[in-house]
C-alpha cells in the first residue's frame, strides 16, 4: 500500500543549483550561490559600500578616513598574501624575463574555451613554472590555515584570484575570465574538503539533527 511506503526527504535538482540559475551548483556557505556568482555578489556589495556615505556624519573628512582605513586593511591583506607566495612583502624582481613572460602569455592565448586539460598542460609546462608555483603556494597555505573563519578564507581566495588575474592584464576581459574559471576549478577541486566541509560550517550537524527528528 502507498501509505506503507517509506517516506523521505526529496531534494530536487533545482534546489541544489545556484540561486542565480547560472547552471552551476550552489553552496550553503555562499548563501546558495556558486563561487562565481558569490564573487560577483561580493564585488557589487563592496562597490556599493564604497559609494555609501555615513549617515550620522557625512562630511568628506569622515568618509576620507573611512576609505583610508579600508585601503590600509586591504593593503595589509595583500601584503600577507604576497609574503605567503614569495616569502617577502613584494615579489622578487627581474625573476622572469619579458621574453619568458611573452611566451607564457602566447601559450594561454592559444587555449580553447573550456579546455581544462589544455590549461593544466600549459600550467605544468616549464615556461609556466612561476604561475604553477603561485598556485601550489596558495593551495598549501589554504590547507595549512583551513581552520580560519569562512570569511577570512574567502578574503584570501579573492586576493589570490586578483593577483593571478593581474598577470594577464593585457588580455581581453573575456579571455581572462575563461582562464580564471580554469584556475577556480583547479583550486576548488583541491580545496573541496575545506570549502564544503569547513569546521565552522555546521551543515552536517543540522542534517543529522533533522534526520533524528524525522525518525
Amino acid at each position: 500500500m502507498s501509505t506503507d511506503k517509506q517516506r523521505g526527504i526529496h531534494v530536487s535538482q533545482e534546489e541544489l543549483l545556484c540561486k542565480n540559475s547560472c547552471g552551476y551548483y550552489g553552496n550553503p556557505v555562499w548563501q546558495g550561490f556558486c563561487s562565481k556568482c558569490w564573487r560577483e555578489k561580493a564585488r557589487i556589495a563592496g562597490a556599493s559600500r564604497q559609494d555609501t556615505r555615513p549617515s550620522n556624519d557625512g562630511t568628506p573628512l569622515t568618509f576620507s578616513k573611512f576609505e583610508e582605513k579600508k585601503s590600509t586593511e586591504k593593503g595589509r591583506r595583500i601584503n600577507t598574501m604576497r609574503r605567503l607566495f614569495w616569502g617577502s612583502p613584494s615579489p622578487p624582481k627581474l625573476q622572469e624575463s619579458s621574453e619568458s613572460h611573452a611566451n607564457v602569455l602566447k601559450a594561454y592565448q592559444s587555449l580553447e574555451a573550456g579546455d581544462f586539460t589544455g590549461f593544466l598542460k600549459i600550467l605544468k609546462s616549464p615556461s609556466s613554472q612561476r604561475l604553477q608555483s603561485r598556485c601550489t603556494a596558495f593551495l598549501n597555505t589554504m590547507e595549512a590555515y583551513h581552520d580560519l573563519p569562512v570569511q577570512k578564507q574567502s578574503d584570501l581566495v579573492q586576493d589570490f584570484y586578483q593577483s593571478f588575474a593581474e598577470y594577464f592584464n593585457s588580455f581581453p576581459e573575456a579571455q581572462v575570465t575563461q582562464i580564471m574559471e580554469h584556475v577556480e576549478k583547479l583550486i576548488m577541486t583541491r580545496l573541496h574538503k575545506w570549502v564544503f566541509c569547513h569546521d565552522s560550517c555546521d551543515d552536517e550537524q543540522k542534517d543529522l539533527a533533522l534526520q533524528r527528528r524525522i525518525r
